[in-house]
């Protein structure tokens, strides 16, 4: 039965993981446009192939909304890829670079018209907007490494670029591997150009020990991610991902009833993984005596009677319509239920003990051992001798310490269990304080179990040297 108990424990636990890691990842979103107030639109980079089994989701503070999307046309795009040229990029991390912007281009719909500027010390455009291949391949690869790193002022003279472009979105593309050392333009500065010039900005971060996330993260605030590539290998693929981000956009419009500023959470749920992220709604004062919600069309729980009317705006565009999904608290009641899962599953591994009480760890007489174990709770006993046999002094060390707090465990199984525990407290601290918790819970946990084992030697000895006096 206890072996059941188990297997169940262990799956549920699967299972719920499962759910709960489809809630964590981020959607890109840019500020939302209130100028047809109550009319809000935003546009979103949805990941994957924007199939009909998508779903998105706007939950205001008083609920979720009656929302509109429409897939945009990839006709009408504009992309400027800004490649960092400086001297840190020489040799193979401005070569991979080269090959995945060329990659980046190939992937995108023939009528999207890309932009190319490298920057090293200075700016420079390696070519102006153009739907020819060839010709952006050619000036992707004349890029050549050297010099400084004048990041802020690249972004402006990417903004420069799209002057004439005539309404078409506009997506710009950073790849750097360090923080900027030369420009005259200040971050703040660069990002508000950014912000204002291009519908979603994403930044690819190139590890090295010169990167600066941080101020990456500023440049796309108004919209966008930052996404890293561990080593010029990955590029390749972070690349890819990128143009399936900016390919895949959508607008979505609803009827607000706010009156007045507040945050909103944006949701896509793509039938495997949903992806959330929360934007905040400027309202703005003046439209208010002109354009105040229509409160008393939204349906009343006492009078079924009153539906709310469509609105001739929202009709006039092929749009899909999509129900709304369910909210991130998910997250944390998943969390809490994956942990109390992880903690059944535990106590089901490991049976009921027979305690031996002995005087000190010198008078200590072997005994059988009374613990029933599962056939899953021999089998990560088995794993944890095995780890610690490769270990003997530690393995040694930890027997002596169970033997004096006058523990009847074997190291294995002490180690076995705190394995378990260790999951369980990873994913309490996940659900109540996110990363850092997530980290200090199972640390501390391990400590404090080695502090009570030293603990209850010490008791032990002293009641053995108060018999002997």
């Amino acid at each position: 039965m206890r072996s059941w108990a188990a297997l169940v424990g262990v799956v549920a636990a699967l299972l719920v993981s499962a759910g709960v890691a489809s809630a964590q990842e981020t959607l890109d979103a840019g500020e939302i446009d209130s100028s047809d107030y109550p009319i809000l639109e935003v546009i979103v980079s949805a990941p994957g192939d924007g199939s009909e089994s998508a779903a998105f989701d706007v939950v205001e503070p008083g609920g979720s909304v009656s929302l509109t999307v429409e897939p945009l046309a990839a006709g009408r795009l504009d992309v400027v890829l800004l490649i960092d040229t400086s001297g840190s990029m020489t040799g193979a991390a401005l070569a991979s670079a080269k090959n995945a912007a060329v990659g980046f281009i190939v992937v995108l719909p023939d009528q999207v018209r890309v932009a190319v500027v490298g920057f090293g010390p200075t700016p420079t455009v390696a070519t102006p907007l153009t739907a020819d291949r060839t010709a952006l391949g050619a000036a992707i690869q004349s890029l050549a490494a050297g010099g400084e790193t004048a990041l802020y002022d690249a972004v402006v003279v990417a903004a420069g670029e799209l002057e004439e472009a005539g309404g078409a979105r506009t997506a710009l593309v950073v790849l750097s591997d360090g923080g900027d050392t030369v420009s005259a333009t200040s971050l703040g500065l660069a990002a508000d150009v950014a912000a204002d010039r291009f519908d979603v900005v994403h930044a690819i971060s190139l590890v090295s020990d010169e990167q600066d996330p941080a101020s990456l993260a500023r440049i796309v605030s108004g919209g966008g991610s930052v996404v890293e590539a561990l080593d010029p290998i990955a590029l390749s693929a972070v690349y890819a991902d990128v143009a399936d981000r900016i390919v895949n956009q959508y607008a979505l419009r609803w009827e607000t009833a706010l009156l007045e500023d507040a945050a909103v959470e944006i949701i896509y749920d793509d039938g495997t993984t949903t992806y959330s992220t929360s934007r905040t709604v400027v309202v703005d004062e003046s439209l208010l005596g002109s354009a105040t919600p229509d409160v008393s069309t939204v349906p009343s729980a006492v009078d079924d009677s009153v539906a709310k009317q469509p609105d001739p705006f929202l009709l006039t565009s092929p749009v899909v319509q999509v129900p709304p999904t369910l909210s991130g608290w998910v997250l944390t009641v998943g969390l809490l239920f994956l942990a109390g899962a992880l903690f059944l599953a535990g106590l089901a591994l490991f049976g009921p003990k027979v305690r031996t009480r002995h005087l000190a760890a010198e008078f200590r007489h072997a005994m059988p051992s009374g613990r029933e174990l599962t056939g899953v709770g021999r089998r990560l006993v088995a794993l944890v001798e095995s780890l610690l046999r490769r270990d003997p002094a530690r393995r040694s060390g930890l027997g002596l310490r169970l033997e004096r707090a006058g523990l009847d465990w074997t190291p294995a199984e002490f180690g076995a269990a705190l394995a378990v525990g260790a999951a369980v407290l990873t994913l309490l601290g996940f659900a109540v304080g996110g990363i850092f918790l997530m980290i200090l819970f199972p640390v501390l946990g391990l400590f404090a179990s080695l502090a009570v084992l030293d603990s209850r030697a010490a008791k032990r000895k002293r009641l053995f040297t108060a018999q002997l006096d």
